[in-house]
Order: C-alpha cells, then structure tokens, then sequence
C-alpha cells in the first residue's frame, strides 16, 4: 500500500493510516489486531478534520492547539510503530538495549500502549466537541499535489524582469559616487545604508558593489545575520580576500576568532580594499568586525546594511562617512515593478485583462505600499493565477482580503503561503532549518523532501519522486518564495530574510523544525527536526530521543556525536558543513535503521565502515565534502534501495552493479583505459541512471605521452559509444585542475553525447577541447550546455546550432579568431536560445550578431578585455534581449573601463527594448588585449 505524503499541519496522520493497515496484518501484532484497528478508526475521523482545517485560511488559537495534540499523537503512534520492527530489523534495533520497551515484556505492554494512544485520541474528539471547533470546508486543490512534473521555472522571471533595479538608479548613482576614490575621497570611508526588511537594501548593496568591486585590489560581500557567529563571518570574509585560504577549516585545532581577525589584518595592510557586509542586527556584532578591518589604508570603502538605525550610526561616525536612509517606492515605481514581474501582461491584448491587472495593483498598494518585497511576492502568486485562468477579479480580490488582521509584508507572506497547496507549504517551511543567509543546493533539498517523506507517491508510473520534487521546488522559485543565487540553471537558491523569519515562525508554531536556540530552553513538544546552527565543544544539548532529522552546521560537539547512535527514529542526518568529524566517529550509525538521507563532511573522514550495510532503507549518500574514494562491496550490494551517491572522487567497485535504484552517481573516476571501460559498463547496467558526474583525470602529459600514443583509441572510443544509448538526462564532465588531458584531445572526435541528456557540463580551468566534439550534434534533447573549446570557429558554431532546443549556452574558449575569420551569428539555429555566456582566455570576442540572430535570446553575458574602441557588433540585432552584463578586464588605468561603459551605455540606449545593462570591472594586470 502506499504511503501518503508528511505534511508540517497534518504531520504523519497521512502515512501512519496506511502502516497502521499494514501493522495490523503482521503476525508481531496478532494479538492486538482488534485494538490496532479500533485506533485506525479514531485515527482516520480526526484525519478528515484536521484536513479541513490545514486548508483552512484562518484557525483560532483552540483550533491550533487542537491540531498540535491530534498531530503529536500521530507522532507518538508513529514512532511506536517503527519501534516495533519486523522481526529481520528487530535485532538491529534491539542492540541499543534502550526505546520504549524491551523484548521480554513486550506482549504485555502493547495492548496498555495502544489503549494509552487510543485514549489520547478519545480526548482530542471530546475536546473538539467540547469547545465546538467547526470546520470551514476545505479550499480547493490545496490538499492536491501539482500532478505530474508540469512546472519548470520561468526563465522570463529569472532572465527577463529580474534583472530591473526598479526605484534604484538614482540611490545607486548617488552611493557610487561617494564610495569611488578620486580627487578628495582617498580618505577611508564607510557607507551604511538603513531602512525596514524588504525595500531593497542588500539588492542596492549588491548592484553598487557589482558596479565598483572591480576597481579595487581586493573586494568582499559577507552577510551577518541575526544571530552571527563572528568567527564563521570573518572566515567568509578572508576566503573572499584570499583565495589560497582553505574554503573547509578541517583541521585539528581550527582559527579562533583572534586568529582570524590577524590574518585579515595582515592580508588587508597597504591593500586598498572594498567590503559590503549585509544584514548587521547589532553594535556588538559591528564593533568585533570592525576590529580586523585596518582604518589606515586610504581609499578603502566600507558599505554596511542594518534595519537598526543606532547600528548604522555606530558604523558611519566619522565626518566623510554617509548614511542613506531607505525609502518606499513611488506607487509608479511599485506599479513598474509590480507588472514587470508578470510576464504575462506582455501576452494580454485584451483591454479587460490589463484593466484585471490595474485593479489588482491597487489592491496590493493599499496592502503594503511601496515595499518591493511585498510587490516581488504577491505577483508571484498572481502571476500563476493569471496564466492559470484563474485570473477573475472576483477570486484575485478575495484571496487579498483574507488575513484582515494582519498587517503589512506579514499579510502578504500568508495570502502567499495560504494560496500554496499542503505539500508545497511543507516544503517551503522546511527551509527554515537552514542557517539566516546562507545558500541551499537544489539537489540536497530535494533529495532531503524524499526522505522525509513529503512527496506524494505520483500518480503517473512514468513519473519519479524526483520530478514531483524538482515541480515543488520550481514553483516556489516561480513564485520568487526563493532566490536563484546564480543565473543559468538554478542548482543554489537563498531565501530572503524576511520570508526566513515568516516559514521559521510558522515551523516552530507547528513544532515542524526546532532551532538550537529552543533546544536550549528545553522546548514544550517532542523535538521531530533539530537544525543546530552553532554548539560549544562542551555544550550539551537533550531531548533528542524521538527526533527524525538532525542537521548540523559548525562544530560538532562530542557530547554530539556520542548521542548520534541512540536516535534510533532518524531518517535524516546531515552533517555536511559540520566541523571535527573524523573516522572513529562513524562507528554505530549502522544502527540507525530507518536512515534514509546521510550527508557526511570533513576531510578527516577518509573510508566508510562495512558495517554500514545494515543500512538498508538508505537512500542518499553524500560524502563529497569528505576524503572519501570507495564505497565498501558490502554497502553496494546490500544498500540496495540507495538512489543518489555523490562523492568527489568514486572508484568503480565490486557491486555497485547492484544499486538498481540508483538515479544519481556522482563523480566516478576515470583514471585510465581500464576505469573508463569500467565506468561504461556501470552506467550501462544501472537503467535508472538519470544524473552522472565523471571525474576526468586521465592525464597524457609529461611522461605519459609516450603511454597515450600506445593506447588503443578505437576501444576508448568504442567505450564512449556504448553511453550514447544509456538513459542519463545529465552529464558533468570534470577535467580537474591539471594541465591539458591529451586522452581527451584523441577522443575528440569519439566524444557522443547521450540521446536522451538535457544538460551537458564541462568543469575545468585549464583544458579546452580542441574544437566541439562534432557527434554531439545533432542533438534533440539538449537545453542546457556548458563547455570550454579552443577556438570559437564556424564550424563549432554549426554543431552548437544542430540543437534545437538549446536555451542556455555557457561557452569558454581559450582564443578568439583573427579579425579576417571573425564568426558571424546569423538566424541558423539558435532558435530557442535564452541566455548565452561566453567568455575568451585572451580578452577576444571573435564573433558579430547579424540580422534574426539568436531571436529568443533574454539574457548576455560577455567577459573580454577592450581596446581604445570597442566594437560589439550587432547587440541591435538581439530582437528580445532582456539583460545585458559585461565583466570587462583592466589594469590599473581605468580610463579603458570607463570608455567602453560608455560605449555600452550608447550601444544599449539603441536597443528597442531599452534592456537592462551592468558592465563590471575586473582588475587583471598583464593582460593580453585583443580586438573586439
């Protein structure tokens, strides 16, 4: 039978139902069968209510209370199950000599614990009808999942309108200019920029320092947060500034504080340097910062964001320091930002609909004036109504009048998260175990909703958990709930602030996710999600015996990881970015029977034990962030439901061919002919492979050249061949940071792609293709490419036209062509392309857009170095171009810098589309030039 999904409102009522049908079947229960099944009918009763009132908009306090004993019972019951194991896990479990109960007694205490359980649920109805607690009914469709994977994101929100600094070109300007050096302002300086959560003050932060980071010698963008730890923001900071600082502090005795703070100091002296720090709640915060910037290195900037205006006025105290103090929109810059965020007023001819979207707008102005945040939210909600032809004025009015009683963006966010189906609230809230500010990789949150179970079993057998998933995930970035935190494809996203303190107070009023910060105060409810930021070595923290997920973020305590093997009800472990881990800490986790997500991190944890077969319900392992290079031939072929492995570096191994689950393998090395024969024929026995990742390190430089001239091309290429018919839909290829792979340079003309692969990466720093690999085109499932060549060539451009469906195009090339052979873009192919990055080693364009070329393109990203004209020929002809960005690279004289700015503001101001533009400098000094 399958299971229904979790939910934050509704808790494990759903699935239980279904075990609870299952239990009643397996002979450990026989004797009880008839008390089991008396629960499951109280149980089912208050699950119909309680989905009522889950879609309902608004419950009182009698009604919550009631929904948190009914969903804890659901809990306990829960729990109790999985506490009872079949009778092959039992003796698993059974080793901890702890739990509810023991062995001896067990028949006894059944029957007193299912009518305990049944007595609580008795009085949960009594007290329903005791305080009359009626129902609402249900909304529709919000108790529904999206069906199958119909969402993709919008690449017209991501590309189109996000890149518009409504309201803020003027307060740009203005800072710009007082944070340049030149003439009087060699002086040091900070610039602290204040006003409420939401009106765009780490967007302007973000948009001056883009514009001005490139003109010094070193630059940082660190983000503090409520509750920082100052030693985490100082490290960020100094990995900025210096990139030879390790990004992982893995070692036995890390940097304390003070450490840090002389290392920044030190780095930073005679440096003339450039740092924005986001989000200071605190003078205390602001005051230990502080400390590691030196004050006397002339023409150093500061920029500093607070909501506090006493926080920015301890920052800018000197006499030439600036405080800007942020305003609410206009309601004409609201109203431009407001339809620029729907891309569907662009398609509506008829007069009635624009009248639709002028109605709403006043409606959202009266709601939350000219907050940027509010507007960006709400027409993200709208905008799927419009396209959903659900756009009547009658049904977008109600839903902005529900939640009278609330104020401001705190009404807006819950007219937003009321209008979210049940599994897509649960998992918006959920990201609320992540730290304040910090980024979240798209895969570990997906493949963390599976384990903890809130995706719905689809409905379609075509359909995977996964693609369900990856719909819930776009359509909150759609909804702009979350932030991409990179153009191209979304794999990182950030939730703002404000939108953070909304999902985290609705979590811990549900008890969905408890911080470390109510662990400390002993919370009212059974921990179920622990998220810890930040513990003591010789901090403690209890309550944990129940819970289902923990994460942990910095130190990992000893008291810590000692407990880790008692918390036999874990699904979820998650210490990836935690610090101290090492090998003998591993030891027990076997015990964790029902673990079914385990992300590992630290350097010190170099091999996983054998004993780690015991964990058969796994279904994600991570150990990229760890030293970690083989997976044991036990844990192969007894894991067998294990559907994502990720590793830096994976070894083919003795079983692997087992893990028939097995969606994502990521990075298999390839080290040589017999690696690379293994590695096909892995790939080839795993049919439910969708996502692979290859480390290439097959090096034919130095004394290897002699050994690649003797190898045997034609079986590698043979090899190579076999993956064209596997069924991958993404495939990164990383080629490491030695020098030129020659192995590649031979298979060059081998090199197929996989028929059904969307999305193709090539990560390196040194290596480039010698040309495109020519059978990878055509290719009729390919839409996102990343790839280095040497030189950008007709003949390149003909195989990256062979793809009809190409729409985002990451090119790198190491040289551009001479003037004569300069590559001319005509209306051939390119017919679906939407953002196009490219960039040359040497400085060189080497191409011109003619007339129809690249139709559908929104987004351009060019990285070159100028010469005294600057030459972009034909950025006219980009019929839909949305957004225009150029890192141009320049020594010490400016004067190139600001020329071409120039001639790119000139070059944009005769586009018909008038699209939004940014040039950003970046200081590289002996840098080849080449004519553009």
């Amino acid at each position: 039978m399958d299971e229904g999904p979790v939910s934050a409102s509704m808790g494990v009522m759903v699935p239980l139902l279904s075990k609870l049908v299952a239990s009643m079947e397996q002979p450990r229960f026989k004797d009880v069968k008839n008390d089991l099944n008396s629960l499951r009918g109280e149980l089912a009763s208050m699950h119909a209510v309680m989905l009522k009132f889950a879609t309902q908009d608004d419950t009182d306090l009698q009604v919550k209370e009631w929904m948190r004993q009914v969903r804890e019972v659901g809990y306990d019951t829960d729990d109790w199950i999985d506490s009872h194991p079949p009778v092959a896990a039992e003796t698993r479990v059974s080793r901890l000599g702890s739990g509810f109960f023991s062995r001896n007694n067990r028949r006894r205490k059944l029957a007193e614990l299912i009518n305990e359980l049944k007595d609580r649920v008795e009085e949960a109805s009594k007290r329903r009808t005791r305080y009359v607690l009626q129902s609402a009914p249900a909304l529709d469709d919000l108790s529904d999942d999206l069906g199958p994977s119909n969402v993709t994101v919008d690449l017209q929100l991501l590309y189109g309108v996000n890149g518009r600094l409504v309201g803020l070109d003027e307060p740009m300007e203005e800072l710009v200019g007082k944070l340049r050096p030149g003439g009087d302002q060699q002086h040091f300086k900070v610039v602290s920029i204040v006003g409420g959560g939401g009106l765009g003050k780490t967007t302007l932060a973000k948009a001056v320092y883009r514009k001005i980071h490139g003109e010094f010698d070193s630059c940082a963008f660190v983000t503090v947060g409520q509750n920082p730890h100052i030693r985490t923001v100082l490290l960020n900071m100094l990995r900025q500034l210096n990139p030879l600082q390790p990004q992982r502090d893995d070692t036995e005795k890390p940097m304390d504080e003070p450490t840090v703070v002389g290392k920044l100091r030190e780095f930073l002296d005679k440096k003339r340097y450039f740092i924005a720090i986001d989000d200071i709640w605190s003078i205390s915060a602001w005051k230990d910062i502080k400390c590691a910037l030196p004050e006397n290195t002339p023409g150093s900037r500061i920029v500093t964001t607070t909501r506090i205006s006493d926080v920015a006025k301890s920052c800018s105290v000197r006499p030439k320091d600036f405080t800007y103090l942020m305003k609410h929109l206009s309601e004409t810059d609201s109203k431009q930002l407001f339809l620029s965020r729907l891309p569907c007023t662009s398609k509506r001819t008829h007069s009635s609909e624009t009248d639709l979207e002028e109605v709403v707008f006043r409606d959202v102005w009266k709601i939350c004036g000219g907050m940027p945040l509010a507007m960006i939210v709400i027409a993200g909600m709208l905008n799927r109504k419009l396209l959903g032809c659900l756009g009547d004025e009658e049904s977008i009015k109600k839903a902005l009048e529900k939640h009278p009683t609330l104020q401001g963006m705190r009404r807006i966010l819950r007219i937003c998260y009321s209008d979210l189906s049940l599994p897509v609230r649960t998992c918006l809230l959920y990201l609320s175990i992540f730290p304040e500010d910090g980024t979240v990789e798209k895969n570990r949150l997906i493949w963390r909703w599976i384990a903890e179970g809130f995706i719905p079993v689809p409905k379609q057998e075509q359909v995977t958990s996964w693609e369900t998933a990856e719909s819930y995930f776009n359509e909150l970035v759609n909804r702009q709930l979350i932030q991409p935190v990179e153009t191209g494809d979304v794999v990182k996203v950030k939730v703002h602030d404000v939108v953070l303190e909304f999902i985290a107070s609705v979590a811990a009023e549900e008890n969905f996710v408890t911080s470390d910060m109510v662990l400390r105060c002993k919370p009212r409810d059974i921990v179920r999600r622990a998220s810890v930021n930040w513990i003591d070595e010789d901090e403690s923290i209890g309550g944990l015996s129940q819970v289902r997920s923990l994460t942990v973020f910095g130190l990992l305590a000893k008291s810590m990881k000692s407990s880790i093997v008692y918390l036999q009800l874990l699904r979820v472990l998650d210490v990836k970015d935690a610090k101290g881990l090492k090998d003998e800490d591993l030891q027990g986790i076997e015990r964790l029977f029902f673990l079914k997500y385990l992300g590992l991190g630290g350097k010190s944890v170099t091999r996983l034990p054998e004993k780690w077969k015991e964990l058969q319900n796994l279904q994600t392992l991570d150990v990229r962030e760890t030293a970690v290079t083989e997976l044991p031939e036990a844990i192969a072929r007894r894991c067998s439901k294990l559907a994502c492995l990720l590793a830096r570096h994976l070894s083919v191994e003795e079983g692997m061919d087992s893990m028939q689950h097995l969606q994502e393998l990521s990075m298999v090395s390839v080290t040589d002919a017999v690696s690379l024969d293994s590695m096909t024929k892995l790939v080839m026995s795993l049919t439910k492979l969708r996502k692979l990742g290859v480390s290439w390190s097959f090096d034919g430089t130095g004394d290897q050249k002699h050994a690649m001239a003797a190898l045997d091309v034609d079986k590698l290429a043979a090899s190579l061949q076999q993956i064209k018919t596997c069924g991958v839909e993404s495939l990164l290829l990383d080629v490491g940071e030695g020098k030129t792979r020659c192995s590649l340079d031979l298979l060059v003309e081998s090199w197929a792609l996989p028929r059904r692969l969307q999305k193709f990466t090539m990560r390196s720093e040194h290596y480039y293709f010698p040309k495109a690999p020519p059978k990878m085109a055509p290719h009729e499932s390919l839409s996102h490419l990343e790839i280095s060549i040497s030189e950008l060539r007709k003949s390149d451009v003909n195989v990256f036209c062979s793809m009809p469906f190409l729409i985002y195009l990451k090119l790198s090339t190491r040289s551009s062509p001479p003037p004569a052979e300069t590559v001319v873009i005509t209306n051939e192919g390119f017919q679906c392309l939407q953002v196009w990055w490219f960039k040359c080693q040497d400085g060189g364009l080497g191409f011109d857009f003619g007339h129809g070329a690249m139709a559908q393109l929104l987004k351009l990203d060019l990285h070159f170095t100028p010469v005294k004209k600057v030459k972009l020929s034909g950025i006219t002809n980009l019929s839909s171009l949305q957004q225009f960005h150029a890192t141009v690279c320049c020594g010490k004289d400016d004067s190139e810098f600001k020329a071409t700015e120039e001639t790119i503001k000139q070059l944009v101001s005769n586009h018909s589309n008038n699209p939004t533009w940014e040039v950003t400098m970046e200081m590289e000094l002996n840098k080849p030039t080449a004519a553009i």
